[in-house]
């Protein structure tokens, strides 16, 4: 597999990351990327988002967020943490 940046080589730098797939590094620009196809993590995604992230009693209600049009606690602080991040990286975007 090569890099989608420098199209170099990639290795194996772990066997399983939280979507229990493969994350790969590229060793030229140090790139990070979680399996082997774009198929592959769509499924992973849909199959991950649709069983832990839709009703009440998993990791984000995703129903309620929308329904209070993101102004839930939950989203809020989604909110606070994205502009931080963001506010900590634009000097290099």
């Amino acid at each position: 597999m090569n890099c989608i940046s420098c199209k170099n080589p990639m290795v194996k730098y772990t066997e399983k990351s939280y979507l229990e797939l493969p994350t790969f590094q590229c060793k030229k620009c140090g790139l990070y990327v979680t399996g082997q196809s774009e198929i592959e993590i769509v499924e992973k995604t849909t199959k991950i988002y649709t069983e832990k992230h839709w009703g009440k009693g998993n990791l984000w209600n995703a129903e309620e967020a929308i329904k209070s049009n993101y102004n839930d606690i939950d989203s809020q602080g989604k909110r606070r943490t994205w502009t931080s991040q963001f506010k900590y990286c634009e000097s290099n975007l």
